[in-house]
């Protein structure tokens, strides 16, 4: 069955990877169970007004409408009923939310909700709400003295955010005030005879020598402490990378793609060293980086001093071709021909069309994506299918 499994997810991939990046994302057959009664009321609405006033209205709206609401209750539902709920999501599962980065909601002034097309869709092949990938891969992970480290920048501490939100709505974590920041460490207990599965996030947004770093290369002794710690005491150790989206192809000094490729080698390099430590099973997997959609051929934000002139609001990139991709392509190409053993979790094509599911002009953001809970639903099954 875990073979079967496997050939679908795999043949899913080939189709991202070979598709036409516009067919990728279909409309949902399955809001009313994807999404909680208070985000399909947020995306109904048609107005500018700030998305502040939308929430508050449509919470204002329920409360009057739906008998059966607690206001005081602190536990969540694993239903997403539209008939009955018993409490309002948390900010930071909220469709639109750009949590935790500092751009806060997708806003409504710039495109009104009911005018978000993408907040609608599932990547093709994603559409089951009733599928638990985190519960079976942290049921793994649990049996067999397992640990999640997620180690990047501000985009994978947004994928971390969003594993919060569907291990609440998988009905794992029952208490949604439980995830307050993530910076701290967060155990997943499954009561199924197991131990309870810490997820670690370690924020390195490049491995570039700062002015007030304490110590030479803090990025890379971070990640050996943090790396180290968590190999001692446990026997499976699944880690989650990227880092990217600081680097810029224009010559910024020490973020450029050839410091890119010399110090993602040196990561890498070590993290396939771990991978091979006697009686622990260590998976690296990276996570491509996602698209930007700035005014640019390809995208990518060309740095500060290329961007005063520049007109900030999300657009559709023009180049997609490997060359113009060069982050994405440039760790593929270190890994393979290193021949280490990193398996790469595809998620730029999928993110290619999705121009519209940033903060957009607002914020000056075409970088962060906003929440929805289709969003990530392939990379969890992913890592849900990596044998461990």
């Amino acid at each position: 069955m875990f073979l079967i499994i496997l050939l679908l997810l795999l043949i899913i991939i080939i189709i991202i990877v070979n598709s036409n990046i516009d067919d990728l994302w279909i409309e949902s057959k399955n809001l009313k169970e994807w999404y909680h009664p208070l985000d399909l009321c947020i995306l109904a609405d048609n107005s500018v007004n700030p998305i502040e006033q939308v929430m508050s209205d449509c919470e204002i709206r329920l409360k009057a409408t739906t008998s059966i609401y607690q206001s005081t209750s602190t536990s969540s539902s694993s239903s997403s009923s539209s008939s009955s709920f018993t409490a309002f999501p948390p900010l930071r599962c909220r469709v639109g939310n750009s949590w935790p980065s500092k751009s806060g909601f997708c806003s409504s002034v710039d495109i009104p909700y009911s005018q978000r097309k993408n907040l609608r869709k599932a990547l093709i092949g994603f559409d089951d709400p009733n599928q638990h990938p985190l519960k079976e891969l942290f049921t793994k992970l649990s049996k067999n003295k397992g640990a999640l480290i997620l180690i990047g920048d501000s985009v994978m501490q947004q994928f971390v955010g969003a594993i919060a939100c569907e291990l609440e709505r998988e009905g794992i974590w029952k208490d949604r005030e439980m995830f307050k920041n993530t910076d701290e460490v967060y155990s997943v207990d499954m009561n199924n005879g197991g131990q309870p599965v810490p997820i670690k996030f370690l924020p390195i947004y490049h491995f570039v020598n700062g002015r007030f770093d304490r110590i030479a290369n803090a990025s890379m002794h971070a990640l050996k402490k943090t790396v180290g710690e968590y190999i001692n005491n446990h026997d499976i150790l699944m880690i989650v990378l990227n880092m990217g989206l600081h680097y810029v192809s224009n010559p910024v000094a020490h973020f450029s793609r050839h410091d890119y490729i010399s110090q993602m080698t040196m990561a890498l390099q070590y993290l396939h060293s771990i991978s091979l430590t006697p009686n622990k099973k260590v998976k690296i997997i990276w996570r491509e980086t996602s698209a930007q959609h700035f005014p640019t051929p390809t995208g990518y934000w060309p740095g500060q001093r290329y961007a005063k002139d520049m007109k900030l609001v999300c657009v559709p990139i023009n180049d997609t071709s490997s060359d113009s991709d060069w982050r994405n392509t440039d760790i593929r190409n270190i890994i393979y021909s290193n021949k280490f053993d990193v398996k790469i979790l595809p998620f730029y094509n999928v993110t290619v069309p999705l121009y519209e599911m940033h903060v957009n002009g607002h914020k000056q953001d075409c970088t962060h994506m906003c929440w929805t809970p289709m969003l990530y639903n392939m990379c969890f099954h992913f890592l849900k299918n990596i044998e461990i």
